[in-house]
């Protein structure tokens, strides 16, 4: 007898099962791309790996707007199959449960003024909430999406390289004939190279505090970096002159209690005598730009373009963080080698002969730079930031190349080796480290990453929808009250024709030809007429069933 029902409640449960899948897929793919974005088909671009996000939501929302399609289908019949009084459904609540009934006839009735049961509105505004859900579902789960690049090693055997150094003062001495080609007029940006350093600053600080490095430059708010700070320094001992009678500036250098350097950078005022900007201390720590710096190790697994070099991602691992103060007093000594050579060590002698100096080139590029930003309105932020920024790369360029690494990379490019006495002199010049650096080649490919929020809203609404949906179809599955709806079709309004009949507040069974003749009402008057009406299954139905079940 009930073949046919279960066979139309068995596609209904296909739906439904699909539509708890593929949510449960979407919100998978969503938690943890990485499991799939390693194949090509998914990973290979942006594009790609949010194409899949949006296949699963849409698929999974189709299936869930099924499943809810069948829900109100199955409560109808339960509803209109009750046999305990009031026997029946209201005409106007079938109606407004048909999926048959659009967005604005189901509002229609959510905001008529006339005599509509408060259970009829509910019947609509759950279905208003039906409608919306689909789309919400899929505006909720890509709301606040994006793509991040990622990096999948191609082989499992790595070459050695090395990493980030300790800070040595010494080694400045190796370098400094080489310090006009290190530092040069482009010395301002080396924070901003994306060969060797990357932006690790936070959130919201990203536009208002100074850029930071590996070594966590900047600690400082750009807006409270202009002008002398309340840091006290030995101006004797912590402060160093450099450049010539003609360009002079200071740099005043110490360690805070916390382990900060602390750096200060001041022009001499051309006011001056000449004489005065090398001999008198009182200017070295006047107005100027400060910042501070904090260096530290923090392991992190870093992927590099391969044709030009450039940070592409950075993911620092949980080991903690390991501190590597560097002493200003010894960095004060490398400023002093390197900006304080004479013109053997340099590469630029004639043009500054002029200046009867014998100093090197790179502290006329420094004095020339931080001179144009003096020129600007103290108040002008974007030159202060300039300031600040060029006083940073000053200091990181500095640490980055007083470490072993360099020359080591320099010994192995030179390829002498002790064979012979001049290469065992050159390499007994240069300091020794081991690599300590895995260097792997990679893929790049993109994963997904969703807001949390949304993830959740998207797992609550979708959730909980299914398990209203699954709870009714399990009771249209179990209940004996369904059954009377004998050989039930995959047509609600068929259904309606066959197996329905249509009464009125007293009884009486409303024919065909009454229901034709309500056109001739007025909207209010048809709603209301229909609202006293009743909708039961056929009088032989509940016959059949009786005698069956008896």
């Amino acid at each position: 007898m009930t073949r046919k029902l279960f066979g139309h409640i068995s596609l209904s449960w296909v739906s439904a099962v699909l539509a708890l899948i593929f949510p449960i897929l979407t919100a998978t793919y969503a938690f943890r791309p990485q499991s799939v974005s390693h194949l090509r088909a998914i990973g290979s671009s942006p594009s790609s790996a949010l194409l899949v996000l949006r296949i699963l939501s849409e698929v999974g929302s189709v299936m869930l707007a099924a499943t809810i399609a069948a829900a109100f289908n199955t409560l109808q019949i339960i509803l209109v199959a009750r046999n305990n009084p009031p026997r029946g459904l209201g005409f106007l609540d079938y109606l407004v449960l048909q999926e048959g009934s659009g967005f604005s006839s189901l509002v229609s009735i959510v905001v008529w003024r006339g005599k509509v049961g408060i259970v009829t509105r509910l019947y609509s505004v759950v279905r208003l909430i039906a409608i919306a859900l689909v789309p919400v579902l899929n505006i909720v789960v890509m709301s606040n999406v994006e793509t991040r690049a990622t990096f999948y090693r191609v082989e499992t055997t790595p070459v050695y390289g090395f990493g980030i150094g300790t800070f040595n003062a010494s080694l400045a001495r190796l370098w400094a004939p080489a310090t006009d080609l290190l530092y040069s007029t482009g010395f301002n940006e080396f924070v901003s190279d994306t060969t060797r350093t990357v932006d690790i600053t936070e959130g919201s600080n990203r536009e208002n505090c100074a850029r930071r490095n590996h070594a966590r430059i900047g600690s400082d708010c750009l807006t409270t970096l202009f002008g002398a700070q309340n840091w006290t320094y030995n101006t004797e001992t912590e402060c160093g002159v450099y450049g010539s009678e003609l360009f002079p500036f200071a740099l005043c250098l110490r360690n805070g209690a916390d382990g900060l350097v602390q750096a200060h950078l001041t022009l001499c005022s051309l006011t001056l005598n000449f004489d005065k900007c090398f001999n008198s201390t009182a200017w070295r720590d006047g107005d100027g730009w400060s910042t501070s710096v904090r260096t530290s190790y923090r392991r992190a697994t870093v992927a590099y373009g391969r044709f030009n070099g450039t940070i592409l991602s950075h993911t620092f691992s949980n080991i903690p963080t390991i501190d590597a103060s560097i002493n200003a007093t010894e960095l004060l000594q490398a400023f002093d080698i390197i900006l304080g050579a004479d013109s053997s060590n340099t590469t630029l002698i004639s043009p500054f002969a002029v200046f009867g100096s014998r100093m090197p080139a790179p502290p006329y590029f420094i004095w020339w730079y931080f001179h144009g930003i003096d020129a600007l309105p103290r108040n002008d932020a974007a030159g202060n930031a300039r300031a600040v920024a060029g006083l940073q790369s000053l200091l990181t360029l500095t640490i980055y190349h007083c470490q072993a690494k360099d020359f080591v990379d320099l010994e192995r490019g030179l390829g002498f080796d002790n064979s012979t006495a001049i290469g065992s002199a050159i390499l007994s010049v240069f300091p020794t480290t081991e690599p300590d650096t895995a260097i792997l080649p990679a893929v790049l490919r993109y994963n997904i990453v969703v807001g949390r929020r949304s993830l959740i809203a998207y797992v609550v609404l979708s959730g909980v929808s299914w398990l209203l949906c699954a709870a009714i179809l399990l009771a249209g599955s179990v209940s004996p009250v369904v059954r009377k709806a004998k050989d039930t079709t995959a047509f609600p309004t068929l259904d309606f024709c066959t197996k329905c009949e249509v009464r009125d507040d007293i009884g009486a069974e409303v024919s065909k030809e009454q229901l034709s003749g309500l056109d001739i009402l007025t909207t209010k008057e048809r709603t209301i007429a229909i609202a006293k009406m009743k909708v039961r299954l056929l009088q032989a139905l509940y016959k059949a069933w009786s005698w069956h079940r008896s």
